[in-house]
């Protein structure tokens, strides 16, 4: 009587997972991936004012859209000498193996994010990521990961 015997190797796999999972514990090499991203989600916020995130910005006052309108012809909320959309798209970036952590420096950026006594919040940042924004994150991870698996 024949047998059969299959016997396998599990040696190759397992060292594979390992690497993969050395390379996913140091995110650095992927966090220039999202830069870009964040920069166009930002851009995105200033085009639609606020409505990319979900939440359109409150329009102007009557008497500060006039005056805005006569001093800065053309300019869209938020946007009066283009300061906070440079800031916006150049953040300063810290990186750490885990973490990202983009800021944006401008001293107006807070005043927009939560308003004051005499203006309504226009949120810039946005606490949930927009489905198209997750979308987009998704597949730069998986693109990322695919590169990894390439690597093996």
């Amino acid at each position: 009587m024949s047998g059969f015997h299959l016997e396998i190797d599990d040696r190759e796999p397992r060292r594979q997972l390992q690497r993969i999972g050395l390379f996913l514990s140091d995110l650095r090499p992927f966090w220039p991936l999202v830069v870009p991203l964040f920069i166009g989600w930002m851009r995105a916020q200033f085009q639609s004012e606020g409505a990319f995130a979900g939440q359109p910005w409150s329009p102007l006052s009557h008497r500060y859209g006039i005056w805005k309108h006569v001093h800065y012809p053309g300019k869209p909320i938020l946007q009066l000498r283009g300061e906070l959309r440079h800031a916006a798209s150049s953040p300063e970036r810290h990186a750490t193996p885990r973490t990202l952590t983009l800021t944006i420096r401008d001293p107006k950026l807070q005043f927009h994010q939560e308003g004051t006594d005499e203006m309504p919040a226009r949120p810039l940042v946005f606490e949930h990521l927009p489905p198209v924004a997750l979308a987009e994150l998704e597949l730069a991870a998986g693109r990322y990961v695919d590169s990894l698996l390439g690597r093996l």
